[in-house]
Protein backbone atom coordinates (compact mmCIF):
# COMPACT_ATOMS: atom_id res chain seq x y z
CA UNK A 1 0.00 0.00 0.00
CA UNK A 2 1.10 3.22 -0.78
CA UNK A 3 -0.27 6.71 1.36
CA UNK A 4 -1.97 9.20 -0.37
CA UNK A 5 -2.23 13.21 0.69
CA UNK A 6 0.36 12.93 2.94
CA UNK A 7 0.40 16.22 5.41
CA UNK A 8 2.91 17.06 8.40
CA UNK A 9 1.80 16.94 12.16
CA UNK A 10 2.90 18.98 14.40
CA UNK A 11 4.50 15.65 16.32
CA UNK A 12 8.31 16.77 15.72
CA UNK A 13 8.23 15.37 12.32
CA UNK A 14 7.95 11.51 13.22
CA UNK A 15 4.10 11.51 12.73
CA UNK A 16 1.39 12.45 9.02
CA UNK A 17 -1.57 13.20 8.55
CA UNK A 18 -2.77 10.45 5.20
CA UNK A 19 -6.08 11.47 3.28
CA UNK A 20 -5.90 7.31 2.39
CA UNK A 21 -4.08 4.86 0.91
CA UNK A 22 -3.57 3.18 -2.68
CA UNK A 23 -3.16 -0.45 -3.53
CA UNK A 24 0.35 -0.89 -5.39
CA UNK A 25 -0.72 -3.99 -7.62
CA UNK A 26 2.05 -3.23 -9.94
CA UNK A 27 5.73 -3.99 -8.78
CA UNK A 28 8.02 -0.97 -8.77
CA UNK A 29 11.83 -0.76 -8.30
CA UNK A 30 11.74 1.99 -5.76
CA UNK A 31 10.71 -0.16 -2.94
CA UNK A 32 12.92 -2.07 -0.88
CA UNK A 33 10.87 -5.44 0.16
CA UNK A 34 12.75 -6.10 2.94
CA UNK A 35 11.89 -3.17 4.63
CA UNK A 36 8.27 -4.14 4.42
CA UNK A 37 9.44 -7.75 6.59
CA UNK A 38 7.15 -7.76 9.57
CA UNK A 39 8.74 -9.17 12.69
CA UNK A 40 6.23 -12.08 13.10
CA UNK A 41 7.41 -12.94 9.69
CA UNK A 42 11.55 -12.99 10.71
CA UNK A 43 12.52 -12.16 13.83
CA UNK A 44 16.32 -12.05 13.11
CA UNK A 45 16.31 -8.36 12.34
CA UNK A 46 19.96 -7.80 11.58
CA UNK A 47 19.77 -10.75 8.61
CA UNK A 48 16.71 -8.65 7.33
CA UNK A 49 18.90 -5.35 8.00
CA UNK A 50 21.55 -7.39 6.26
CA UNK A 51 19.02 -8.39 2.84
CA UNK A 52 17.95 -4.79 2.85
CA UNK A 53 21.29 -3.40 2.64
CA UNK A 54 22.47 -5.80 -0.98
CA UNK A 55 18.83 -4.60 -2.14
CA UNK A 56 20.14 -0.65 -2.21
CA UNK A 57 23.21 -1.38 -3.63
CA UNK A 58 21.63 -3.02 -6.94
CA UNK A 59 20.43 -0.89 -9.75
CA UNK A 60 16.95 -0.02 -10.55
CA UNK A 61 16.77 -2.78 -13.37
CA UNK A 62 17.75 -5.16 -11.21
CA UNK A 63 15.82 -4.26 -8.10
CA UNK A 64 12.41 -3.98 -10.77
CA UNK A 65 13.51 -7.87 -11.38
CA UNK A 66 13.93 -8.88 -7.83
CA UNK A 67 10.54 -6.87 -6.85
CA UNK A 68 8.48 -8.52 -9.82
CA UNK A 69 9.41 -11.66 -9.14
CA UNK A 70 8.21 -11.15 -5.50
CA UNK A 71 5.56 -9.21 -5.39
CA UNK A 72 3.68 -12.00 -4.12
CA UNK A 73 3.22 -12.07 -0.73
CA UNK A 74 2.97 -15.27 -0.01
CA UNK A 75 5.90 -16.44 -2.16
CA UNK A 76 7.80 -14.14 -0.56
CA UNK A 77 6.71 -15.26 2.86
CA UNK A 78 8.04 -19.01 1.92
CA UNK A 79 11.11 -16.71 0.61
CA UNK A 80 12.11 -15.82 3.67
CA UNK A 81 10.78 -18.21 6.46
CA UNK A 82 11.70 -21.72 4.49
CA UNK A 83 14.80 -23.61 4.84
CA UNK A 84 17.73 -24.42 2.17
CA UNK A 85 17.58 -28.09 2.47
CA UNK A 86 15.88 -30.91 4.49
CA UNK A 87 19.22 -32.68 6.26
CA UNK A 88 21.75 -30.64 4.75
CA UNK A 89 23.21 -27.22 5.67
CA UNK A 90 20.52 -24.49 6.47
CA UNK A 91 17.92 -26.89 7.15
CA UNK A 92 16.15 -24.30 9.07
CA UNK A 93 13.38 -22.05 9.62
CA UNK A 94 14.98 -18.42 7.99
CA UNK A 95 17.70 -21.13 6.38
CA UNK A 96 17.35 -20.03 3.03
CA UNK A 97 17.08 -16.53 3.69
CA UNK A 98 20.47 -16.44 5.42
CA UNK A 99 21.87 -18.71 2.97
CA UNK A 100 21.07 -16.19 0.50
CA UNK A 101 22.33 -13.57 1.91
CA UNK A 102 25.30 -14.87 3.04
CA UNK A 103 25.78 -16.16 -0.72
CA UNK A 104 25.17 -12.42 -1.91
CA UNK A 105 27.34 -10.83 0.54
CA UNK A 106 29.94 -12.60 -0.23
CA UNK A 107 29.42 -12.16 -4.22
CA UNK A 108 29.70 -8.34 -3.43
CA UNK A 109 32.83 -8.99 -1.64
CA UNK A 110 34.07 -10.11 -5.22
CA UNK A 111 32.72 -7.11 -7.21
CA UNK A 112 35.05 -5.17 -4.54
CA UNK A 113 37.96 -6.96 -5.38
CA UNK A 114 37.35 -7.13 -9.11
CA UNK A 115 34.97 -3.86 -10.20
CA UNK A 116 36.46 -3.61 -13.44
CA UNK A 117 35.29 -6.88 -14.46
CA UNK A 118 32.23 -7.01 -12.42
CA UNK A 119 28.98 -5.78 -11.49
CA UNK A 120 27.62 -5.24 -8.14
CA UNK A 121 24.26 -5.03 -8.32
CA UNK A 122 24.18 -8.03 -10.56
CA UNK A 123 26.13 -10.55 -8.77
CA UNK A 124 24.09 -9.07 -5.59
CA UNK A 125 20.93 -10.48 -7.57
CA UNK A 126 22.56 -13.55 -8.51
CA UNK A 127 23.22 -14.41 -4.74
CA UNK A 128 19.99 -13.84 -4.13
CA UNK A 129 18.10 -15.65 -6.97
CA UNK A 130 20.54 -18.71 -6.70
CA UNK A 131 18.59 -20.61 -4.54
CA UNK A 132 14.88 -18.89 -4.68
CA UNK A 133 13.28 -21.28 -6.34
CA UNK A 134 13.45 -23.24 -2.68
CA UNK A 135 10.48 -21.06 -1.73
CA UNK A 136 8.52 -23.63 -3.52
CA UNK A 137 10.77 -26.72 -3.08
CA UNK A 138 9.66 -27.49 0.17
CA UNK A 139 5.98 -27.10 1.81
CA UNK A 140 5.48 -27.46 5.69
CA UNK A 141 3.99 -30.95 6.99
CA UNK A 142 3.44 -32.69 10.38
CA UNK A 143 4.72 -31.73 13.40
CA UNK A 144 6.25 -28.32 12.14
CA UNK A 145 9.00 -30.49 9.71
CA UNK A 146 9.85 -29.64 6.53
CA UNK A 147 9.03 -31.84 3.57
CA UNK A 148 9.53 -31.58 -0.20
CA UNK A 149 6.85 -30.79 -2.61
CA UNK A 150 5.47 -32.54 -5.77
CA UNK A 151 7.27 -29.28 -7.42
CA UNK A 152 10.84 -30.46 -5.71
CA UNK A 153 10.76 -33.44 -6.09
CA UNK A 154 9.56 -34.02 -10.05
CA UNK A 155 11.02 -29.73 -11.17
CA UNK A 156 13.66 -28.42 -8.83
CA UNK A 157 14.42 -25.42 -7.67
CA UNK A 158 16.94 -24.17 -10.82
CA UNK A 159 13.61 -24.61 -13.30
CA UNK A 160 11.55 -22.85 -10.95
CA UNK A 161 13.20 -19.55 -10.60
CA UNK A 162 13.86 -19.67 -14.24
CA UNK A 163 10.28 -19.57 -14.80
CA UNK A 164 9.86 -16.69 -12.41
CA UNK A 165 12.43 -14.67 -14.29
CA UNK A 166 10.75 -15.61 -17.79
CA UNK A 167 7.38 -14.89 -16.31
CA UNK A 168 8.53 -11.09 -14.50
CA UNK A 169 10.44 -9.90 -17.41
CA UNK A 170 7.59 -10.82 -20.16
CA UNK A 171 5.27 -9.33 -18.08
CA UNK A 172 6.75 -6.66 -15.52
CA UNK A 173 10.01 -5.78 -17.04
CA UNK A 174 9.99 -5.49 -20.72
CA UNK A 175 13.00 -3.46 -21.23
CA UNK A 176 15.06 -5.92 -19.02
CA UNK A 177 18.11 -5.81 -21.55
CA UNK A 178 18.16 -9.49 -22.79
CA UNK A 179 22.50 -9.51 -22.75
CA UNK A 180 21.12 -9.09 -18.80
CA UNK A 181 18.73 -11.87 -18.71
CA UNK A 182 20.73 -14.40 -20.90
CA UNK A 183 23.90 -13.69 -18.38
CA UNK A 184 21.02 -14.64 -15.82
CA UNK A 185 20.28 -17.77 -16.75
CA UNK A 186 22.94 -18.84 -17.96
CA UNK A 187 24.89 -18.10 -14.17
CA UNK A 188 21.71 -19.58 -12.12
CA UNK A 189 22.11 -23.00 -14.83
CA UNK A 190 25.32 -23.64 -16.16
CA UNK A 191 28.04 -26.08 -14.28
CA UNK A 192 31.42 -26.97 -14.58
CA UNK A 193 32.17 -30.18 -16.15
CA UNK A 194 28.63 -30.80 -16.74
CA UNK A 195 28.33 -33.98 -19.26
CA UNK A 196 27.45 -32.89 -22.89
CA UNK A 197 24.61 -35.36 -22.92
CA UNK A 198 22.99 -33.41 -20.10
CA UNK A 199 22.04 -30.07 -22.19
CA UNK A 200 23.50 -28.04 -19.06
CA UNK A 201 26.05 -25.56 -20.59
CA UNK A 202 29.69 -24.97 -19.70
CA UNK A 203 30.13 -21.96 -17.05
CA UNK A 204 31.42 -19.69 -19.19
CA UNK A 205 31.28 -16.52 -17.16
CA UNK A 206 33.67 -15.54 -14.12
CA UNK A 207 30.37 -14.69 -12.23
CA UNK A 208 28.72 -17.86 -12.82
CA UNK A 209 32.27 -19.28 -11.03
CA UNK A 210 32.34 -17.47 -8.22
CA UNK A 211 28.63 -17.76 -7.49
CA UNK A 212 29.50 -22.06 -7.68
CA UNK A 213 31.84 -21.18 -5.42
CA UNK A 214 30.44 -18.89 -2.71
CA UNK A 215 27.31 -20.83 -2.71
CA UNK A 216 29.07 -24.03 -1.63
CA UNK A 217 31.46 -22.36 0.83
CA UNK A 218 28.41 -20.38 2.76
CA UNK A 219 26.87 -24.02 2.64
CA UNK A 220 30.26 -25.76 3.92
CA UNK A 221 30.76 -23.39 6.73
CA UNK A 222 27.28 -23.48 8.12
CA UNK A 223 27.80 -27.45 8.26
CA UNK A 224 31.40 -27.09 10.32
CA UNK A 225 29.52 -24.96 12.42
CA UNK A 226 26.80 -27.55 13.72
CA UNK A 227 29.31 -30.25 13.42
CA UNK A 228 31.80 -28.10 15.92
CA UNK A 229 32.43 -29.76 19.15
CA UNK A 230 31.99 -27.15 22.64
CA UNK A 231 35.40 -26.14 22.58
CA UNK A 232 35.77 -25.60 18.85
CA UNK A 233 38.43 -27.45 18.97
CA UNK A 234 39.54 -31.31 18.22
CA UNK A 235 36.76 -33.77 16.07
CA UNK A 236 33.71 -32.88 15.63
CA UNK A 237 30.67 -35.26 14.92
CA UNK A 238 29.66 -37.09 12.18
CA UNK A 239 27.25 -35.53 9.45
CA UNK A 240 25.43 -37.96 6.77
CA UNK A 241 26.31 -35.36 4.21
CA UNK A 242 29.94 -35.45 5.14
CA UNK A 243 32.03 -38.10 4.21
CA UNK A 244 34.44 -37.45 7.40
CA UNK A 245 33.85 -36.19 10.82
CA UNK A 246 35.79 -32.91 10.63
CA UNK A 247 38.82 -31.26 12.96
CA UNK A 248 38.95 -28.26 14.27
CA UNK A 249 42.33 -26.28 15.24
CA UNK A 250 40.25 -23.67 17.05
CA UNK A 251 41.97 -20.13 18.16
CA UNK A 252 45.13 -19.69 19.06
CA UNK A 253 45.91 -19.01 22.65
Amino acid sequence: MSPRGLESTSHNGWAYKIAGLSNRSMPTPDLNLFHTIPSNWVVDRELIHQAADLVENMTHQFRHLFNAIFWDKERFYRFCTGPSSLQNHHATRYGNLRHSTETASRMQRDCAESQQLLDAGFCILLGLLHDAGKADEYRSGRQQQWIMSDRGSLVGHKVTVTEWIAVAREIHCKNFPESSYLALLHCLNSAHNAPQWLGVRESVMLEAHLLSGNDRTSGKLDLFKRMAPPTNTGWGTSHVHMKYRPYFVGNAP
